[in-house]
Formats: C-alpha cells, structure tokens, sequence
C-alpha cells in the first residue's frame, strides 16, 4: 500500500533522492563486503528503503507502530537491505540503541514532529560511530532543506 498517497509523494521524493545521492557520494571507499550499519528514526512504511545501498543493515526506529504493516509488506521489495530489529522508541531517548553502533543515521521528515530537536541530536550524536565522513556532505545535505545561507543549526526549525 502507497501510505504516502498521490499528492505526497510526488512532493516528497525529489529531496529524498537528492539526499541519499549526497550519501552515495561520499561511501565510494566504503568496503562493499562489510554492512553499513544504518538506523532510521521514524521509518513509517519504510519510504527511503530503495534508496539504500547494497550490503545495508537496517535498524528502525518509530514510536508509531501503526505503520508497521506497510512496513513488513514494503520492506520485501528491498533484498538490498538486511533488516535487524525494530525499536518501538521516542527519538529524544533512543534505549536499546548502542553507543557508536550506527554508521548512518536516516531521519526525513520527522524532527518537526519530535518534542525536543536538542535531544533529538545528542542521540543520533551518540548512537553514531566516528566517522571520516567530510563536513561537506553534511553542509550540501543541509542546503537541500535550508538552502545555501541557512547554518545545519536551523535543524530545530525544520522537517528533514
């Protein structure tokens, strides 16, 4: 079921694609053999799985688990994506999400609904392995909701 419907989707996807080439960009000396370890805050019926890439371990994280359903029937036409669990959790309090577990944290239009963006962040900064990722991927992502004179700090402002 396409829980995103014919006037969303068309609006949505654009800037969702652009966002995961920016990711594509900067993983080409990843080792293929070795999973990238990818957590998704608020993965509702599980939009952004085409855009993973091959050798993906996928955990979720959604406090709604109304969309469960779509999520287990969309996640079948993905097999590039290895799913490991579902963590039924507020964003602002990741439990059962270990410390410098994840390589990449997805979260897309979610952090306009959150409570606390602060808290929000000082997670996602937790859970995420160090990384050599180049502060330029992080500033061409943040172009994509802000544009180019808006600092990433608007994140509180934002829906990603």
């Amino acid at each position: 079921m396409d829980y995103m419907g014919p006037f969303l989707k068309p609006r949505l996807q654009p800037g969702r694609k652009t966002a995961f080439e920016i990711l594509q960009e900067h993983l080409p000396n990843r080792k293929r053999s070795t999973p990238l370890e990818i957590l998704e805050i608020g993965i509702g019926g599980g939009a952004n799985l085409q855009y993973y890439p091959e050798n993906s371990n996928l955990t979720a994280l959604d406090k709604n688990e109304t969309f469960s359903k779509y999520f287990e029937d969309n996640k079948k036409k993905f097999p590039q994506v290895t799913y490991k669990e579902m963590v039924s959790s507020m964003a602002e309090n990741m439990e059962g999400i270990e410390d410098s577990s994840m390589d990449v944290v997805v979260c897309t239009f979610v952090l306009c609904s959150v409570q606390d963006v602060k808290a929000v962040i000082k997670e996602v900064k937790r859970v995420l392995k160090a990384t050599n990722l180049p502060a330029d991927a992080v500033q061409n992502a943040s172009k994509l909701n802000f544009g180019p004179d808006q600092p990433f700090s608007s994140l509180e402002n934002a829906c990603l």
